[in-house]
């Protein structure tokens, strides 16, 4: 993902439990853990708020890690915290 200017983003899922016990996943940013755990309990589609990142400025590698397997994500979505200057996109 590229980051046009440092900022903090609130970080939102689209995910679902299907196995009976919690999964358990974190977001990575170059390598390094950018959240602490996130417990999803079982259950059906739901959005959540997985916390919030402050990203810097540049292109980099994104993706969840999973700790305990159950998760299914379908989407997430960044939203910066506060408005992004003229010509940042």
């Amino acid at each position: 993902m590229t980051v046009p200017q440092a900022t903090t983003f609130t970080v939102q899922a689209r995910l679902t439990n299907p196995a009976a016990t919690p999964a358990r996943l974190m977001l990575m940013l170059d390598n390094k853990q950018v959240t602490g755990n996130i417990e999803v309990a079982a259950s059906a589609w739901h959005t959540a708020s997985a916390g919030t990142v402050t990203l810097p400025a540049g292109t980099h590698t994104f993706r969840p890690s999973v700790e305990q397997p159950g998760a299914v994500i379908s989407w997430l979505q960044f939203v910066a915290t506060e408005p992004l200057k003229a010509g940042a996109r």
